[in-house]
């Protein structure tokens, strides 16, 4: 009997697989029963971020000269590097449940959901630790009755929701299920949660539908098998992932139960069925299939890439030195120059490596500056702002001194002796001829340039006199509002406070602070040495409202007094902001200002735009001359190469003043403190 019955489920199981295979093949077969409409509803999901025009996709961008000084005969080598790079799977994860109203493995199929559920969430917490963004993880609820099936849950990215849902599943048998409208519910979250959920546009690397079905109930078990398999195929024309699993009670050795036919519908590791499988596997398949997505190539979300060089008025590209060539090279009238490199479309994710020669044209301390502009293929885009490479040159080139050449002297012919003739019968007087010398030409000389050496003695030596210095950056919401040249005024202020701190000489035992204001002050990044930290703390600051100019100046000077500060360092405030003080009264600013100033603080301040308090401001700086105000981005830029300049050491210590660009401030001294009235009226 025994061997009877295995042969006749053999017999059952190959019949099976022809007749599914023939299935597949023929198209749909008759149905169980009338395929009533699915009810749909409009799934939930997450919300869409603020700042989702910015690309999921980001790119490194590095920058380095052959050399840091040089002369005005000696053209330096520039590198830029781009690596762009797109997160893991940016459009997520989304899961969506399909269950029957009724299954006698309801408790089964819960323990199972709970533990995909978990895996997910466990990913997700791994992958912020890891790299401080969010993964988006959705889930969805179908649920199916004989004659209709309906959306129990929209997509949510609240997993203990989807648990939630899934419980619901009543314990018992379902004579059959409108198993394809089932499937079409949940292809229809899946289309949803692409534009509902936080990924900004991106679709799900990974769509997955997990399908629990029973056929215990169903008399045409032939008939339901049909109508599952045409699920499946409307499933998998959306879901990458398709999960089966037999929730009926099935007979342990027998050929009847309710999970036979299911068995064909995925033969793979992706099936399991109720009780004989572990609910555990389902979780187990799902790790292994995210370690499958996370070793596949990252999909080609880049679209371009555009990077530009800039070269100020006394620098200049050396023609047919760039490698790649670059698409465009534009000099403008004031002189300066601008390179561009595109890169469209971006066919292999990739790093990119440009090189190009400097050529000096005057001396002076230089700023090369740039950036690179990434857009996806969502046509979303994220600028990403090179660090300022500072280049100076000192000396101009001396002229190969001339060879000497010989030249032609004058020669004097020696006088021929007399010589004694023999005596004659009769003697006659002879006279001989005697030779006489020939002058002969001398060139005229050639004036040739004399080169003098001098020797100079600077009174400064940068390496030797240590700065602190400590950034202000007004973050007030008005620094979103665009400057005179096309640029944001908060952009115009990183750019412009980069290329300062990239002049900074840290190496040599300077520092620098970072801080931002807006209603209070924050300090970003106390003074140190760490140009990263520096940079970091640059790009990461945020825009609030009011801008409290005493909150800054108190700040700035505790700090620069405080224990970071170094000995013998020169301190130096540079605060730069687009407004006026609010709320606190600009008078408290001034004596605050005049404080620091009694500490040895030595202020800049400096303006953006045409909503200044300009006698305030002038009066919290050291000195006239240091205070500045800017119209654009360029002016701003202009400003801070200035003070660069003048740090670490004043422009008077050299000699001619080359180490500053014109116009020229005041040489740098402790200003004494001034007294201030508030104007009246």
């Amino acid at each position: 009997m025994q061997a009877r019955r295995r042969l006749l489920f053999m017999v059952i199981l190959f019949l099976g697989t022809v007749f599914s295979t023939v299935l597949s093949l023929a198209g749909p077969g008759p149905v169980l029963a009338q395929r009533p409409t699915a009810t749909r509803q409009t799934p939930g999901g997450r919300p869409t971020p603020e700042g989702r025009h910015a690309s999921e996709c980001i790119s490194e961008l590095t920058s380095t000269l052959s050399a840091s000084t040089t002369r005005l005969c000696d053209p330096v080598t520039a590198t830029v590097r781009l690596a762009p790079s797109c997160p893991f799977c940016a459009g997520g994860i989304s899961i969506v449940f399909v269950m029957p109203e009724r299954a006698e493995g309801n408790l089964w199929a819960r323990g199972a959901t709970r533990g995909m559920l978990t895996s997910l969430k466990n990913y997700r917490r791994d992958y912020f630790k890891n790299t401080r963004r969010d993964f988006i993880t959705q889930v969805g609820v179908v649920r199916y009755t004989p004659t209709r099936a309906e959306v129990l849950l929209g997509m949510t990215t609240n997993l203990d929701r989807g648990e939630s849902a899934v419980a619901q599943m009543q314990a018992g048998t379902q004579a059959g299920g409108a198993y394809e409208d089932a499937a079409d519910a949940a292809v229809s979250l899946l289309e949803n949660a692409e534009r509902t959920d936080g990924t900004a546009g991106y679709r799900a690397c990974m769509e997955i539908v997990v399908y629990y079905v029973d056929f215990t109930g169903v008399a045409d078990k032939k008939a339901a098998l049909i109508q599952m398999g045409q699920a499946k195929v409307k499933i998998e024309s959306r879901a990458n992932y398709f999960y089966a699993a037999c929730v009926a009670a099935n007979t342990i050795g027998g050929i009847m139960g309710g999970c036979d036919q299911t068995f064909f519908i995925q033969r793979n590791d992706r099936y399991f069925g109720f009780p004989n499988g572990a609910p555990g596997k389902f979780a187990a398949v799902l790790e292994g299939d995210i370690r499958q997505e996370e070793d596949r190539k990252t999909p080609p979300l880049v679209q371009a890439l555009e990077l530009t060089q800039h070269l100020p008025v006394g620098l200049s590209y050396l023609p047919g030195s760039g490698v790649p060539p670059p698409s465009k090279v534009v000099t403008t009238t004031g002189g300066e120059t601008e390179l561009t490199w595109k890169w469209s479309p971006v066919t292999k994710l990739q790093p990119e490596t440009v090189t190009y020669r400097i050529q000096p044209l005057d001396e002076g301390a230089w700023a090369v500056t740039g950036g690179m502009r990434l857009d996806d293929v969502q046509g979303k885009s994220r600028d990403v702002i090179m660090a300022t490479q500072a280049l100076t040159v000192s000396d101009r080139c001396l002229p190969p001194t001339p060879t000497p050449t010989n030249t032609a002297t004058s020669t004097n012919t020696p006088e021929p002796t007399p010589t004694a003739l023999p005596p004659t019968a009769t003697p006659t007087a002879t006279s001989t001829a005697t030779s006489t010398a020939t002058p002969t030409v001398t060139p005229t000389r050639v004036p040739v340039p004399v080169y003098l050496p001098i020797m100079l003695f600077e009174r400064c030596l940068p390496e030797l006199r240590r700065v602190d210095l400590l950034l202000a950056i007004d973050a007030s919401t008005s620094m979103a509002e665009l400057a005179g040249d096309g640029q944001t005024k908060i952009a115009a202020a990183r750019t412009a406070a980069a290329a300062l701190l990239a002049a900074l000489p840290l190496e040599a035992g300077s520092q620098a602070a970072v801080l931002t204001f807006n209603s209070a002050a924050t300090l970003d990044q106390p003074l140190t040495g760490d140009r990263a930290a520096l940079q970091q703390a640059l790009d990461s600051f945020q825009l609030s409202r009011q801008t409290c100019l005493v909150c800054a100046v108190q700040a700035a000077d505790a700090e620069l007094s405080g224990p970071r500060h170094r000995s013998g360092a020169l301190q130096v405030m540079v605060l730069l902001t687009d407004g006026r003080s609010n709320p606190q009264p600009v008078a408290e600013a001034i004596a605050a200002a005049m404080a620091a100033k009694e500490h040895g603080v030595v202020i800049f301040t400096v303006g953006l735009g045409d909503d200044l308090d300009v006698e305030a401001l002038g009066a919290m700086a050291s000195q006239p001359d240091y205070f500045r105000t800017a119209a654009s981005a360029t002016d701003l830029a202009a400003i801070y190469r200035d003070i660069a300049g003048l740090l670490p050491c004043p422009a008077d210590a050299f000699w001619g003043n080359r180490a500053l660009t014109q116009p020229r401030p005041v040489p740098l001294r402790r200003a004494p403190a001034r007294a201030w009235r508030e104007p009246s009226g």
